[in-house]
């Protein structure tokens, strides 16, 4: 027999109590909190991945466009590239060695 103030294991009411449902909210926050920076890090990495791929074919081109160019006798100029204003200058900055 058991004594009249103890109690038995299955004599416990089941189910959480309010401090046990606050931690796991605080458990479950904390992770998504963590999952959320997760996504929007790599939501802002493809954003800037998708802007350098479209970009480096222009770059490529210009750079190929201003190879041509011989800037002692053209020290400025514009030009266009797939929608893209492409805009120079060239100075001198030493003087030209024979």
């Amino acid at each position: 027999m058991r004594a009249r103030g103890s109690s038995s294991p299955t004599s416990c009411a089941g189910g959480f109590t309010l401090l046990e449902a606050i931690v796991a909210l605080a458990v479950f926050t904390a992770a998504a909190m963590s999952l959320y920076g997760l996504f929007s890090t790599n939501l802002m990495a493809m954003s800037r991945v998708q802007d350098a791929s479209v970009q480096l074919p222009v770059v490529q081109q210009a750079i190929q466009h201003l190879s041509l160019t011989n800037p002692r006798q053209q020290e400025a100029g514009q030009f266009q590239i797939d929608g893209f204003d492409v805009a120079w200058s060239a100075r001198l900055i030493h003087d030209v060695r024979r």
